[in-house]
């Protein structure tokens, strides 16, 4: 268990894989309640380079999901939401339950508004 609140002072890296709609929606069923997974979303577990489970935690909500492709990085999501276990609950705070995925919002659903907001914005 690595499971701290407090902020790292380096940027941190992992690699992920992205669920499908139907994938994120029988993962999170539980969590969920019968809310549908909808579009605008995007859900994904993480490793680090050496293999081990990584997590967004509590507090990264608004971080970058980045995808790679070549020589191409573009942004896809923005980090939303993540199951939390009870963990520490003792310490007041709670940490990411690695055995469900972690939700992103989808950019690519929001690019009238971002394009609205900031016309520099590119989209491929």
């Amino acid at each position: 268990k690595n499971c701290t609140h407090a902020s790292v002072e380096t940027l941190r890296r992992a690699n992920g894989k992205l669920l499908t709609q139907e994938g994120c929606n029988s993962a999170l069923a539980d969590f969920r309640q019968g809310v549908e997974f909808s579009d605008s979303q995007i859900c994904a577990f993480f490793t680090t380079i050496s293999h081990g489970e990584a997590a967004i935690a509590p507090g990264d909500s608004g971080g970058p999901l980045y995808h790679a492709h070549l020589f191409t990085t573009i942004q896809i999501g923005v980090s939303s939401h993540v199951v939390t276990s009870l963990e520490n609950y003792d310490e007041g705070w709670r940490c990411t339950n690695k055995l469900y995925p972690q939700t992103f919002t989808r950019v690519s659903s929001f690019e009238t508004w971002i394009k609205g907001h900031a016309p520099e914005a590119k989209f491929g």
